[in-house]
């Protein structure tokens, strides 16, 4: 999957679609470090600076699996309406529960609790809610309404099948490889100008792999015609 996901990422005119993905992307990476580094009031800011990216990811889950190439960026308050729904989702997936988690088990422990106390099970809520954030999106992304969300039929079909494990597994693989190449890009001017188109990219490929992952599950049968189709003479 990880191999197709890459190719596919790719694929047609895929510098406009780096120029146009680290544009995108840029605001996030400038503003973010800032926020950690300097200006904590600044998170909210790049947080929203992200939901273009929400939006596209949710594009990317909304594509045919056998479409030969990814979709184009283009209506940009269509990114920033479709990347809100995906927003919601995974606010409603992995913080709040999180959160929810947290506030109880410090009320009834009471204000003398440990901090540990209160982080594990909310760690814990946090993990369980993202890691089946992606395939709640995917429910959103192919039913075009966030009610997609309570779909438990695909989530829980989807997030408990073998090819899922193995995207999430391949997406962090993705990310920190995608966090060693930033930090080395760091050193020079060319290289800080290419790290949102980095940070885009592995986006692209993380969506396309869960894509991949969640339609072998639950639609086996179109990714054997994707297949079929890439390879025409075999």
């Amino acid at each position: 999957m990880l191999e197709e996901a890459f190719s596919y990422a790719v694929r047609g005119d895929w510098k406009r679609r780096a120029i146009r993905g680290g544009a995108i992307a840029a605001p996030v990476v400038i503003l973010l470090p800032v926020a950690l580094l300097w200006n904590p009031s600044l998170a909210i800011v790049a947080l929203l600076a992200g939901v273009p990216l929400v939006g596209y990811a949710l594009r990317v889950l909304a594509e045919p699996i056998a479409d030969e190439e990814p979709p184009a960026i283009a209506e940009p308050l269509g990114l920033v309406r479709t990347g809100i729904v995906g927003a919601g989702v995974l606010i409603g997936y992995a913080i709040l529960p999180a959160v929810a988690v947290a506030a109880g088990v410090w009320g009834l422990a009471g204000s003398d609790v440990g901090l540990w106390t209160v982080a594990v099970p909310a760690g814990a809520a946090f993990a369980i809610g993202a890691y089946l954030a992606p395939a709640a999106m995917f429910a959103v992304a192919r039913s075009g309404s966030l009610t997609g969300a309570a779909d438990w039929g695909v989530i829980v079909r989807a997030a408990s099948g073998l090819p899922y494990v193995s995207a999430t597994l391949q997406s962090l693989v993705v990310w920190f490889t995608a966090g060693g190449v930033a930090v080395m890009l760091l050193v020079t001017v060319f290289g800080l100008l290419a790290v949102p188109t980095v940070v885009f990219f592995s986006l692209l490929v993380v969506a396309r792999l869960y894509a991949h992952a969640i339609v072998a599950t639950i639609d086996p049968s179109a990714v054997a015609a994707a297949n079929e189709e890439s390879m025409p003479g075999m």
